[in-house]
Order: structure tokens, then sequence, then C-alpha cells
């Protein structure tokens, strides 16, 4: 199911908000993509202890686009196959603005190698809207194509 659906299913069923106006529930995340995982805005080469931004498209369960997602990242261990990029994370979601915020420390393979990319964790810090109270885990998974090849910078995101 599509990201708007499981949203309206979820507002519809009246799991948001208790009398008081405050969050009573969250409203379930749902399945989403994301691209451009440890690239740079500018293209520029990521330098070790230097802030980069990034950003990439997230994507739901039909391969429609539904938000963005927003990444400030610093390179801060250099390996022989890996890099590591902490990262803060913002989810931007299209059809409301709402957001999802995160910490993550990704390990990113080197580019043009063979290297196949890890499955990593985060840390859920917050959110607004119908996600005001989330708080938890996030985990990227790495991506593979139909010929079971690994798709470049991209992973899908599971919060919860």
């Amino acid at each position: 199911m599509a990201v708007r659906g499981v949203l309206v299913a979820a507002t519809a069923a009246g799991v948001l908000l208790s009398g008081t106006g405050t969050a009573a529930a969250v409203a379930p995340v749902p399945y989403f993509t994301v691209d451009g995982v440890g690239t740079t805005i500018s293209g520029a080469a990521i330098e070790a202890g230097v802030p980069y931004g990034s950003v990439g498209v997230m994507r739901d369960s039909d391969g429609e686009a539904v938000g963005k997602s927003h990444r400030v990242c610093v390179l801060e261990e250099q390996g022989a196959k890996y890099d590591l990029h902490h990262c803060n994370v913002t989810f931007l979601f299209d059809f409301n603005g709402d957001q999802i915020t995160g910490n993550v420390v990704m390990a990113v393979p080197h580019p043009g190698t063979d290297t196949e990319p890890k499955e990593f964790r985060g840390s859920v810090t917050g959110g607004n809207g119908i996600w005001e109270m989330i708080t938890g885990a996030m985990k990227y998974v790495p991506i593979k194509d139909a010929a079971g090849a690994f798709v470049p910078n991209k992973y899908s995101v599971a919060i919860g």
C-alpha cells in the first residue's frame, strides 16, 4: 500500500490524537527507500572532518516519490573498504510536510569498488505532525536490482 493510503487509514482510525490534543499514538511509518546515501549535494569529494549536505528521494513501495531525505554528515573514519559517516537525517514527507528525524553512523563502501554495502541502524530522535511522539530505531538495508546486484547508494528504510 502506498504511503498516502496507510496514513489516511491511520488518521481515519483516530489513533493519532487523544481528547487533550496531545499525541496518543504515533502513526505507522510506511516502507520507503532512499537514494543518494553517502553522496554530496555539490558532487564534490567528501573530506574527513568536513560536514557535507546530502539529499535523496524517498519512494514508496509503488516507486512513487513521497518525500526527501535531508542529511548533514561528517566523514569520521576512513577504512580499507568502508568509510564511517555520522549523519543527522530528516525524512520530509511531501504529502503533509511532516518529518521524522534521527542520527545514524553509516558504513559507506568506497565508490568504484566491488565492496558490498552493509546494512546499518540508527536512532529515531523525534518527529512532528503525525509522528510527533516517535522514538526508536531506524534500519537501512541495501537494495538489489532484478539481477541481484546492489544498487549504488540506495537503501530501504524501516522505522520503528
